[in-house]
């Protein structure tokens, strides 16, 4: 991850209970987070694209991704010394990309893979039934990621084949098994809180870190608590995002190349729903605006984005 101030995605807040007033007599709130001990709770990430691609010296085209990828989180056992553990699994994803008025649509749980086979499907889909720990510390910062058995052997024999396999297929497994993958696909919460109690209309400064176009972009944003509602609790943050990780990537479309990020200029909001039980309703992510590449052959990539990000609690089990 790109900052060790960054929380984890499981970790996610927190019911918000009213525990004084502030000096002009406005409630304050303190955040705080309450999953159940061994109780699976069921989320997706949901990323709705289109994409503009203009490329040097060739025609571009237009095409739109709806990709969601289903994943459940459960706290692993009681916190040990304030360290917390939970368990993630990625266990299911639909898939549909259209481009020339033709559309390509796969789903886990009901779909023909081998008709609607397609680059961009192949790279998606690589995350899907992975198994890791994420590690949070005693003040909710993100501590780490542990790979179970399976996903550990994938890393190894990755690293241990990589020599001997085709660049785009190294960079495209390496990219999609990585944490900043895992954590961009299962981390709902997205920024951190601060400490202590707040009122409403209270801003302060947080890390933020999410994926558009496979580029990893992170920078600090300014948060509001904007509104309580029937213990709802909600966050709001606009921002333009300009840093990025330039970590080569392959994109859709140029799966025989390497392409290597130059440039972002992405116009951003972020909002986040809390629910009164301690954890995270809905959280969006929006991004319009421009990603550039530089493709293996030279050429210049200029992908016009407008893409939503949304990472919405689908439901919780109970034993």
């Amino acid at each position: 991850m790109k900052n060790i101030f960054k929380i984890i995605a499981v970790c996610v807040v927190a019911m918000c209970s009213i525990c004084r007033a502030s000096e002009d007599n406005r409630p304050t709130y303190k955040f705080f987070l309450n999953y159940p001990l061994v109780t699976p709770f069921k989320y997706s990430c949901i990323e709705q694209s289109q994409v503009k691609r203009g490329i040097k010296d060739a025609k571009g085209y237009e095409f739109e991704r709806t990709a969601a990828l289903h994943f459940t989180m459960m706290l692993k056992d009681m916190p040990n010394e304030g360290i917390s553990r939970y368990m993630i699994r990625t266990d299911s994803i639909n898939h549909s990309i259209t481009r020339d008025a033709v559309t390509k649509q796969f789903d886990t749980n009901n779909g023909d893979m081998v008709h609607n086979w397609n680059d961009d499907l192949e790279q998606y889909s690589i995350p899907m039934s992975q198994e890791f720990e994420y590690i949070i510390s005693p003040y909710y910062e993100y501590a780490g990621i542990v790979a179970d058995e399976g996903r550990q052997k994938q890393i190894n024999s990755l690293d241990s084949t990589g020599k001997t396999m085709k660049k785009t297929d190294y960079c495209m497994w390496k990219n999609s098994l990585s944490d900043d993958r895992l954590y961009h696909v299962t981390d709902v919460k997205k920024i951190e809180f601060p400490y202590g109690r707040l009122p409403v209309d209270t801003v302060w400064r947080s890390p933020i870190e999410f994926q558009i176009s496979g580029v990893t972009i992170f920078d600090s944003v300014e948060v509001k608590f904007v509104d309580e509602r029937g213990r709802y609790k909600f966050l709001e943050a606009t921002f333009k995002a300009e840093k990025f990780a330039k970590d080569p990537v392959v994109i859709y479309g140029f799966r025989d190349q390497i392409a290597e990020p130059q440039k972002v200029n992405l116009d951003c909001t972020f909002k986040m729903e809390l629910s009164p039980a301690s954890t995270v309703d809905n959280t969006t992510i929006t991004a319009v605006g421009t990603v550039e590449f530089k493709l293996d052959d030279g050429r210049i990539v200029t992908d016009t984005v407008d893409t939503k990000l949304t990472w919405v609690k689908l439901g919780q089990y109970e034993y």
